[in-house]
């Protein structure tokens, strides 16, 4: 059952201090984003995501909203009676958004002025925003990845905590997905290729799975390598991520691959994640379930 409008988060902050890389990182969280929605907007816009059942909701709004961004304190308060509201502010140091200003060419908001008193005046006008913020992040030594990684821990709590996880068996001789974060090689274990009564087969099959899995070296192989992908994809969580894909191959992509790929998912399951296996060669792609 989809769940009511739980969360608001609303993104502001000086232009070139990383707004829109705070709203993807909340995107890639599951917030509904909208960016630059003016305040006066702000009421009728929840009131529709509410109806919707929209749980996860964040706004962008800055000095672009010239009118709305100075009633923004009275319209956040009387609509935190309704709804979670958290305001997130953005801040750098001028060196830090004049550099940014010169890489990407853009023009500032408040383009009358030169950039460096356009600074100063968006300052003085955002300045009852800062002191409202729930939040203020000093971005000036971060790159996009470090923000996004903030943002992520700030909100990680509120979201489903699950983590997607997409494995994907495949031939080698048919090319490596360009799509995977990691892969794995399952050719070092015994092939039903040459085994007359199971080259028919896939490893899907339990006959083929069993050949393929039952040495004590196979067994070896496989505790390890669930070993080492629990840890890895620990580490790609706590780092940021919400999902992550991992490839296993082998010559055919029709035996080996696919077996280890489904012990792997029944693993990756059992820890408590999200997983979705296709199998490339087989042209087969399900969700598995607890």
């Amino acid at each position: 059952m989809a769940r009511a409008l739980s969360k608001v988060v609303v993104v502001s902050g000086l232009s070139g201090a990383g707004k829109t890389t705070a709203l993807k990182a909340l995107e890639d969280l599951g917030f509904y984003c909208v960016d630059n929605l003016p305040v006066e907007f702000f009421e009728s816009f929840l009131s529709y995501c509410e109806r919707e059942k929209l749980p996860l909701v964040a706004l962008g709004v800055d000095i672009r909203d010239k009118k709305g961004i100075t009633h923004i304190g009275d319209k956040l308060e009387s609509l935190r009676e309704r709804f979670d509201i958290s305001l997130i502010y953005l801040e750098a140091d001028d060196s830090a958004i004049v550099s940014r200003y010169k890489e990407t060419r853009r023009f500032h908001p408040l383009a009358d002025f030169t950039l460096s008193e356009a600074l100063k005046r968006e300052r003085d006008l955002l300045a009852p925003v800062k002191s409202m913020a729930d939040r203020v992040i000093d971005t000036s030594s971060m790159n996009s990845y470090a923000l996004r990684r903030c943002i992520f821990e700030l909100f990680y709590d509120v979201v489903d905590p699950s983590f997607q996880v997409f494995i994907t068996s495949f031939s080698f001789k048919r090319g490596i997905p360009p799509y995977l974060d990691m892969v794995l090689d399952a050719r070092g274990l015994p092939n039903p290729h040459y085994v007359e009564d199971l080259r028919h087969l896939t490893g899907m099959d339990e006959r083929v799975s069993s050949y393929v899995l039952s040495s004590s070296e196979a067994q070896s192989f496989i505790r390890k390598l669930c070993d080492f992908v629990l840890f890895s994809v620990e580490q790609l969580k706590a780092d940021g991520r919400v999902h992550v894909s991992l490839g296993v191959g082998c010559t055919g992509g029709v035996h080996r691959s696919v077996a280890v790929a489904e012990v792997l998912g029944k693993k990756l399951l059992d820890a408590g994640y999200k997983v979705s296996i296709y199998h490339r060669e087989l042209n087969s792609y399900r969700t598995l379930l607890a």
